[in-house]
């Protein structure tokens, strides 16, 4: 195990895998006018709408290099150990710079490994979660106690009224695995809000939509007795 990546790795995929991609609903009744402006893509999102929604504000927490990545260093060579579904993969340990001269702790899985230690295939389960999307643009795994670290150097505070680009964070009321409670379980972005003004979100495994499921809860496949609903600004 990675400095306990290994079990928290395990544990969010095996919670979220399949579910935790997001939802989209009916698209916003017409603004501005009998005819609404122009609907820009499937989700129904307006060119302004769909604009906020790609400018995530997760992504600003990193320093970048001239050419927009992320700044990130290697820690020690790549590590053998086992992914969500119990293959041998090998995975890279790297150490992300913040914006205020803070770093968190990301991994990358390099691909699957036969019974002799050669990369074979890809390993798409392992290569981000649900916080590397909405922080790090779906390049990295990062594990639930580094978010704390994000939101800080990202300068955001806590509102009531989340709009597009803002931040859902799923808060763990029970221990849905060891230690859970009080870590950021889950986080997704706002991509809009539909016309009963519930969020749609944006998260871990792309840009994926469920008709008619449009309530926060439907972004998570636990019982909401499991966890507190944050919402994050900046």
């Amino acid at each position: 195990m990675i400095g306990g990546m290994l079990a928290n790795f395990a544990q969010s995929k095996a919670t979220s895998m399949g579910t935790d991609a997001i939802t989209s609903a009916a698209a916003i009744p017409a603004a501005g006018g009998p005819k609404g402006p122009a609907v820009s893509n499937a989700m129904g999102q307006t060119p302004a709408e769909a604009a906020a929604a790609l400018a995530k504000k997760g992504a600003s927490v990193f320093k970048r290099d001239k050419d927009g990545k992320i700044i990130a260093r290697k820690k020690g060579p790549p590590k053998k150990t086992k992914n969500n579904l119990g293959q041998d993969v090998e995975l890279q340990e790297y150490e992300l710079e913040l914006v205020d001269g803070n770093t968190v702790t990301a991994y990358q899985s390099n691909g699957l490994l036969d019974d002799k230690g050669n990369l074979v295939a890809t390993d798409g389960g392992g290569h981000t979660n649900c916080h590397g999307q909405t922080f790090a643009e779906g390049e990295y795994w990062i594990n639930d106690d580094q978010v704390p670290k994000m939101l800080t150097a990202g300068g955001f505070t806590s509102t009531t009224s989340p709009g597009p680009g803002d931040i859902v964070i799923y808060r763990a009321t029970a221990d849905i695995y060891p230690g859970a409670t009080g870590q950021a379980v889950h986080s997704v972005t706002v991509v809009k809000h539909d016309s009963a003004g519930n969020p749609v979100v944006w998260g871990e495994g792309g840009l994926q939509t469920h008709p008619g499921e449009t309530s926060i809860p439907n972004a998570w496949p636990l019982p909401p007795s499991t966890y507190a609903v944050e919402y994050w600004t900046k």
